[in-house]
């Protein structure tokens, strides 16, 4: 995208430029709205699971606390993997959407 205009549209294929504007449409008006709600949704449940144990056992506070270090650990680990994943499905769509 910081590519030089007249540089960007005549290297790039038609399909792979098509796929990345129309596909990040398609995740604003269809995606977005879902994934926020759900993601509300679980998070109220979790919360209030956390808070009803705390309040039943003490002690599983600090196996709380362990599991959020660990789950947040392999999050920054497995996060650049999922980013390679999204980028590779995304170019395999791009020479369907050429013949349209």
């Amino acid at each position: 995208m910081g590519a030089p205009v007249n540089l960007f549209f005549d290297v790039t294929p038609i399909g792979k430029i098509l796929n990345r504007f129309s596909r990040d449409m398609q995740m604003l008006d269809e995606n977005i709205n879902y994934d926020l709600g759900s993601f509300g949704v679980f998070l109220y449940n979790m919360i209030c699971c956390l808070f009803v144990a705390a309040y039943a056992v003490h002690y599983i506070l600090v196996v709380e606390l362990i599991f959020v270090i660990w789950a947040s650990y392999y999050f920054k680990k497995t996060l650049p993997a999922y980013k390679e994943c999204f980028r590779i499905n995304m170019i395999q769509f791009s020479p369907i959407i050429s013949y349209f």
